[in-house]
């Protein structure tokens, strides 16, 4: 029998972590996404946009530091599920009363 995953990795508990939706996202991906925020100093031209990749695995706690360092730019996020999107939009939505 051939198959293309290792044979340590089962294939239906790997999906099921990858639609997580986790609470928080884990420490160490959230402490490396801080340091990578405090050297976008040297970065001499303001993006107009800029992605934010799968920031429920990794920078739900930077986000509010991108924007404030970005404030005008447009953020984009991709997330792998649609259900992963749906619940950092969630996060991260603003009522009417921050307006």
């Amino acid at each position: 029998m051939h198959t293309d995953l290792p044979p340590t990795i089962d294939s239906v508990a790997a999906a099921r972590w990858a639609r997580q939706l986790p609470q928080q996202s884990a420490w160490l991906h959230d402490e490396v996404a801080r340091r990578m925020e405090e050297r976008l100093q040297w970065i001499v031209r303001t993006p107009a946009n800029w992605l934010h990749w799968s920031p429920l695995t990794g920078g739900l706690q930077v986000q509010e530091l991108l924007a404030r360092r970005y404030p005008a730019a447009t953020c984009f996020v991709h997330q792998a599920h649609a259900a992963q999107l749906r619940a950092v939009q969630e996060r991260w939505a603003k009522g009417w009363w921050f307006s």
